[in-house]
């Protein structure tokens, strides 16, 4: 929606002698432009009836920045009607590029990763971008900025800062890749959320990409590239995994740890490593929060085992901490963090079971998964499409190849089974699209083959369709050697507490035997 509170700094944003002020300002009326591109002319008339005889200054730099072909022709033709002087910089600004010193920086704490490079922009100071992700949500964008100064001089105040861990070159065509990845994984994120100024600079980032090397992307890499990517993904999981066992070694052994503190220790590595930043080295009082939470969440330990976790878990972050160099007040504020998130998350959970004892979740859990009562106002019993094709665009990177192994599992258990009801393939293709989306660390998991995976959702998309007793009939057509029943109540959990894509899509994951049974029952 145009804004007009803007506009009364802009007699000082236009006396800055940086260019930065200004291209922050245009930012965000380029997001009206970029939304509603057939209101083009009336945001137009809005902004001349603002700013007046400043219009032009604003107008030049839309041009650049706005998505919409038509709208940039518009508002360069108007901007080039002014006769008023403007700074150099402004009729320069298509000239502007990126410079080849870019860099990436790392933090202690293992919240955020930043990618800094200079824009030069011919007449004017230079002025540094800054992006910001988010390492708790998949390295999505937690904030991108321009800063009023030279790359150089921002370098030199984080190399100051303790909380950079690490500062390294980086080429710009990696830089253009960082920056593509990061704003594809923001748009995958089902409830973004503003965050500094971010989404308002969205268009200086789509600005600044256009300056830069075409990124690489699957579509463009070569076959041994892409190879070559998931391998380098293997061994990384494969360098986490192995870290993790060797610090709970060295820790268990240092502390003279008993059985029960070890175990707690192994869940929370296992969730350490699992989820969110997936790194068992760093630690803030956000990590502490986001494992805690999985902690309880997943119902790993029970009431008495997780009351013994802050203990333990305080004396590893400082004990880790210690070992890699993390700064001590960085250190401090996670361990300080632990016993307050422990004992909010302690109530909030004690509130969501409405005091039912752990044995009594513990029972509910081993229900099926229902979710035939989030069918609201009229269902239909329309078949389900059977040659839906398998939607790969909003898929991850590095989880595509893992989905087309459990995939192929998928199709091959319903191709030998033609008695099954086709429909529930379906359903089991989109949990498995879902679950690339939403939960990859399932299919990330090395511990389980792309077989017990797929029984998983093959066994939820038949439990959901009130099927029952045939997880033991489905392992023994996979070779699973062990029962599916942990792995189905751990992804029914999941499942079941997303009810806002549960309450979108509970139609399309129920056959239609399934919904003509609701349908009857009504």
């Amino acid at each position: 929606m145009f804004s007009t509170k803007p506009f009364n700094n802009l007699p000082t944003t236009l006396e800055q002698s940086s260019p930065q002020p200004l291209l922050d300002f245009c930012s965000g009326l380029a997001i009206d432009f970029n939304a509603n591109p057939a209101d083009a002319q009336d945001l137009i008339k809005k902004i001349i009836r603002k700013a007046g005889d400043q219009s032009a200054a604003i107008f030049y730099v839309l041009a650049e920045i706005v998505d919409d072909d038509s709208a940039a022709r518009r508002l360069s033709t108007l901007a080039k009607l002014n006769s008023k002087k403007l700074p150099d910089w402004i009729y320069d600004l298509r000239e502007a590029k990126v410079s080849d010193t870019a860099f990436e920086a790392s933090t202690f704490s293992g919240d955020t990763h930043h990618l800094l490079a200079e824009l030069d922009i011919p007449h004017a100071p230079p002025v540094t971008m800054s992006l910001a992700a988010d390492m708790h949500n998949g390295a999505c964008v937690k904030d991108f900025v321009l800063l009023p100064n030279n790359l150089a001089a921002v370098k030199k105040d984080m190399q100051e800062d303790d909380t950079y861990e690490e500062i390294k070159p980086l080429a710009l065509q990696d830089l253009a890749t960082g920056l593509h990845n990061t704003l594809r994984i923001e748009d995958m994120q089902a409830y973004p959320e503003p965050s500094g100024q971010w989404p308002r600079t969205r268009p200086l980032l789509h600005w600044i990409l256009g300056l830069l090397p075409e990124p690489k992307t699957y579509d463009t890499a070569t076959p041994e590239e892409i190879a070559a990517a998931y391998e380098e993904e293997d061994k990384e999981f494969a360098r986490r995994e192995h870290l993790a066992e060797k610090l709970l070694k060295e820790f268990r052994e240092e502390f003279n740890l008993n059985a029960e503190d070890t175990y707690r220790m192994e869940s929370v590595l296992y969730a350490a490593t699992n989820y969110g930043t997936c790194d068992p080295l760093r630690w803030s009082a956000t990590r502490v929060q986001r494992i805690l939470y999985r902690m309880f969440n997943n119902m790993s330990l029970d009431d008495e085992q997780m009351r013994g976790v802050p203990a333990v878990l305080k004396k590893f972050i400082a004990w880790v901490g210690k070992k890699h160099g993390t700064p001590d007040r960085i250190i401090t504020a996670a361990v300080e963090s632990v016993d307050g998130e422990f004992e909010e998350l302690r109530i909030y959970f004690a509130k969501i079971s409405a005091e039912v004892t752990y044995e009594e979740q513990f029972a509910y859990s081993r229900r099926p998964l229902d979710i035939r009562p989030l069918l609201l106002g009229e269902v239909d019993a329309q078949p389900l499409p059977l040659k839906e094709p398998m939607d790969y665009g909003h898929i991850p990177y590095n989880v595509q190849t893992t989905a087309t192994h459990c995939l192929a599992v998928i199709e091959n258990f319903f191709a030998d089974h033609p008695d099954e009801d086709p429909e529930l393939r379906v359903v089991a293709r989109r949990l498995l699209s879902y679950t690339a989306q939403r939960k990859p660390s399932f299919l990330l998991d090395k511990r389980s083959s792309p077989e017990r995976q797929a029984g998983t959702l093959i066994a939820v998309a038949k439990d959901i369709n009130g099927y029952h007793r045939h997880y033991a009939e489905i392992a023994k057509a996979l070779g699973l050697r062990s029962p599916l029943d942990r792995k189905v109540r751990s992804f029914s959990s999941f499942l079941g507490s997303d009810l806002d894509y549960l309450f979108d899509n509970a139609h399309g994951l129920l056959t239609s035997t399934t919904r003509a049974g609701v349908i009857d029952a009504r």
